[in-house]
Order: structure tokens, then C-alpha cells, then sequence
């Protein structure tokens, strides 16, 4: 009798971890809250148009999950050369950053980059003090004035917090991995050395007709072999037996059953897993900083024009702009909008209580106008607006909040056979690439029933891929 694994999720992650699953001769039961697979790396169709839920391609990082997303694209693969731009003043920059990128600031602002960046660089020779925030990371590399100017001020619009608050974690995944010296090397010697960070990867892979393609054929091959995924799925609790093992899953809909099995593997969010095993941490007495989740509002501008640019993603950093980026999904697969439109998509961060996440559709169309208007576009060029909300789309990491994931990590690690993994499970900023990677790997830790080193190792998982 094979033995039987509940996979929570039927997102990027855990599908990745099913079909890995079932190389180990797992019997495969995918449990998702949604009626449709592919989590937030999903598409929804409207009338002649694909929408993703948000602008995803794939990094094409890793030979293991790179083949796995070409197997299920089949014929219908693209492969781009992303193209980025970015708005600090008013003028187009190209992104990432150059030395180059001088050019588009004036003389004044130019020599107080350079200027606090020496500043900056003294100060920490001297002083050497503790890099614990974004801010100070930030500051480090790029001096308090190009900080501000391209990070502080952005990541505070469009988070809500001030960089300060934030650790310096989330920095070292967000900003580039050159600095203003490393520029300067690169001019003074004409180095060609290649900046390595995920954000100047500049082959991605893409579904012809969107990104949740490629999840719903992965879907597809979950039940050839009697496995199953059971849609609009809400799960209220864990049963343990009398050692502390996981021999069930207590399901509230589509019906209320108890579903048997020998493992368990989450893809959800952190705080939900928590609850369904009745998990709790003690924030304040500990002092750990919260976990915390902000929603995305992706609204997407249908426009009676060819095309609006010739980017992929561009970030809105100016502070006369309301979005903070926007994306021409056009731009990745033209079979995904009608030859003589385009959809414009932008993107809003917000909080449940934040008047934005009731808006109607009139609310957004006013602030959609005010920033294309910046770009040319009035009125009668917007044929539609169709708004997408998702819950749960970014963590927030605050300073030490690794102190309250190794507490919550210590206490899943207990239960053996049970592991968490992907984006989500682990409270990970990554990229999908990633999150299909670590929920792989975690399999072979979750059948050696030893989830504590995988909650110590997967870090080093991503470095080594």
C-alpha cells in the first residue's frame, strides 16, 4: 500500500512537491482553498485577453525546475530578454543600474550622491556599526542620498513602513548587488565582471498564454495515477495521535470529512498553518516581531492602442506617481491581448483595513488616469478596467523577524512528518523558480521524517542550486 501524503496548496510549490511526490511512490491528495490550480502564479481569462495575477516569468536559474516548466509549455514555450525601465525623476532610466545612470541626474544631485556615499563609507570603516536594517544596508551602499532617492522613499511608499523597520534581509534580496564602488571599478577599469543578483538575470521562460498555463498542465498529470486535487477546499484543523503525529486532516468544505493520511506538506501561509496545529507563539512576552502579510491590487488597464511601451516591468519610483510598478503583459506573449489593444497592468500594496482594498472600479479608473497621464494616455484611450485583489501577496520582514521564523520553525520541526515549503510556507520574498525548488527538495526531508534540518539548511539549498 503506498502511503499517503496531503499536500495544503496546489500553487507553484505544491505542485512541485506532488510531482516529486510521486517519483517516490506517494499516494497524492492536493488540497486548494481556490477552483482553479496555480496560486498566485495563476491567469484568469477575460473575453480575448489573459491575465496573470500579477507580472510572473520565470528565472531560468536551475536546470531541475527549468526542464520541469518546459516539459509542461511543451510547444507553447517563449523565451525573453526581459527589459526593465525605471522613473526617478522624470526621465526614462534603463534598469538595473549602470554607471551610466549619472546621466539622467543633474550635476547637484550627482555630487551629493557621490559625496554622502563617501560619507557613508568612512563612517563604516571607522565606526563599524551593526548592519541590522534595510536602511543601514541601504545607506552602506549607495549613501544615504541614492538610498532615499531610489529605496528609502519608494519602499516606504509602496510598503508603508520606513526602511529603518525593516531588516536587512529584505534589503539583500531588493536592492542590486553592485554598489556605487563596484560602478566605479567597473568605469575606472573597464572590469566586466556580472552583477549575480536574481534582479540582472535576463533570461526568463513564459507560457504563450499566460503563466497559469503551465500550472494547469501540471495539474492535469496529479490524477493519472488515482492521486487527486480537491478544489475549494477549506481546512479547519489537524489531528494528531497520542505522539504528536499528524494521522489527519479535518476539511470543512466541499464537504466536512476527516482525510487519513502519513504525511503532510504546507504550502500556506505561515500564520494559517500555525493555527490549523494549533500552534502559538508569544510575541511579546518573547519579543519577536510579528509576522505580517500585505494584500496587492492588480488592476488591469485595457487600452484601444497597439502597444503602450516596449518594457516589461517598469518601476514607478518618482513620488508623483500612485502605483509603484506597472507591467505590459503584451510585451511577454503577444498571444495573450487582441493585435490592436494592450493591457496595462499596475499594482497597489495594501492593508485590509486600507481604503483601497474596497475601491470600485470608478475609484481605481481616477488614479489609473493620473499616472498614464503622465505617459500620454487620457480617457478615451481606456476601453476597461478589470481588478484583480489578493490576499496575503507580500511578507514583511521587520528587523529580527528571523527570530520569530527559527520559533516557529523549532516548533514544526516537532511534528515529523509534517514539513513547510515554498514561498509562503517558508515567509520567503523569492521567485517562483525558487519556491518550485525548496518545495522539491523538501520531500526527501519529509521521508527521512527529519523537517528540523530542512527548516537549518534550505537557505544554503538555494545558494548551492
Amino acid at each position: 500500500m503506498k502511503k499517503t501524503l496531503i499536500i495544503i496548496g496546489a500553487g507553484p510549490a505544491g505542485l512541485a512537491a506532488a510531482l516529486e511526490a510521486k517519483k517516490n511512490n506517494l499516494k497524492v491528495i492536493i488540497l486548494e482553498k481556490k477552483n482553479k490550480p496555480g496560486g498566485k502564479g495563476a491567469s484568469d481569462e477575460h473575453k480575448d485577453f489573459i491575465f496573470d495575477y500579477g507580472p510572473h516569468a520565470f528565472h531560468a536559474t536551475t536546470k531541475e525546475i527549468s526542464d520541469c516548466i518546459k516539459y509542461y509549455a511543451g510547444k507553447n514555450l517563449l523565451e525573453l530578454d526581459i527589459k526593465q525601465s525605471l522613473y526617478i525623476t522624470e526621465k526614462e532610466m534603463k534598469y538595473p543600474f549602470s554607471i551610466m545612470s549619472i546621466k539622467y541626474l543633474s550635476l547637484k544631485l550627482n555630487i551629493n550622491i557621490f559625496f554622502d556615499f563617501f560619507v557613508s563609507l568612512f563612517r563604516n570603516l571607522i565606526l563599524k556599526p551593526k548592519i541590522r536594517s534595510f536602511k543601514d544596508f541601504g545607506e552602506l551602499r549607495f549613501g544615504k542620498t541614492l538610498h532615499n532617492l531610489c529605496f528609502g522613499n519608494y519602499t516606504k511608499r509602496v510598503l508603508g513602513y520606513d526602511t529603518s523597520l525593516l531588516s536587512v534581509e529584505y534589503a539583500r534580496r531588493k536592492l542590486p548587488s553592485s554598489s556605487i564602488f563596484d560602478f566605479l571599478i567597473k568605469l575606472i577599469f573597464k572590469t566586466k565582471k556580472e552583477n549575480q543578483s536574481y534582479l540582472n538575470v535576463r533570461k526568463y521562460i513564459y507560457h504563450k498564454y499566460g503563466m497559469g498555463k503551465i500550472f494547469e498542465s501540471m495539474a492535469k498529470d496529479i490524477p493519472k495515477d488515482g492521486d487527486e486535487i480537491i478544489y475549494n477546499c477549506n481546512i479547519e484543523k489537524f489531528i494528531f495521535n497520542k505522539n504528536f503525529k499528524i494521522e489527519g486532516v479535518q476539511i470543512k468544505s466541499p464537504e466536512q470529512k476527516t482525510i487519513y493520511c502519513d504525511y503532510v506538506f504546507s504550502s500556506c501561509p505561515l500564520d494559517e498553518l500555525m493555527t490549523y496545529s494549533n500552534i502559538k507563539i508569544e510575541y511579546q512576552n518573547n519579543k519577536l516581531p510579528s509576522l505580517k502579510y500585505k494584500n496587492v491590487v492588480i488592476i488591469n488597464v485595457i487600452l484601444n492602442k497597439k502597444n503602450f511601451s516596449d518594457n516589461h516591468w517598469i518601476y514607478l519610483v518618482n513620488e508623483k506617481f500612485y502605483f509603484n510598478r506597472l507591467s505590459e503583459q503584451k510585451n511577454f506573449s503577444k498571444f495573450c491581448t487582441p493585435e490592436n489593444k494592450t493591457v496595462v497592468m499596475f499594482e497597489k500594496i495594501v492593508d485590509f483595513n486600507d481604503e483601497e482594498w474596497i475601491f470600485q472600479k470608478t475609484d481605481w479608473k481616477k488614479k489609473v488616469l493620473s499616472d498614464l497621464s503622465f505617459f500620454g494616455i487620457n480617457d478615451s484611450e481606456i476601453e476597461d478596467i478589470v481588478v484583480k485583489k489578493i490576499e496575503k501577496a507580500y511578507p514583511i520582514f521587520f528587523v529580527d523577524f528571523e527570530k520569530t521564523l527559527n520559533e516557529i520553525y523549532f516548533k514544526l520541526g516537532k511534528i515529523e512528518n509534517l514539513i513547510s515549503s515554498g514561498r509562503y510556507g517558508l515567509y520567503l520574498d523569492i521567485n517562483m523558480h525558487d519556491s518550485m525548488f525548496l518545495a522539491k527538495k523538501s520531500i526527501k526531508y519529509l521521508l527521512e521524517k527529519n523537517p528540523e534540518n530542512y527548516y537549518q539548511i534550505y537557505e544554503k539549498l538555494i545558494e548551492r542550486k
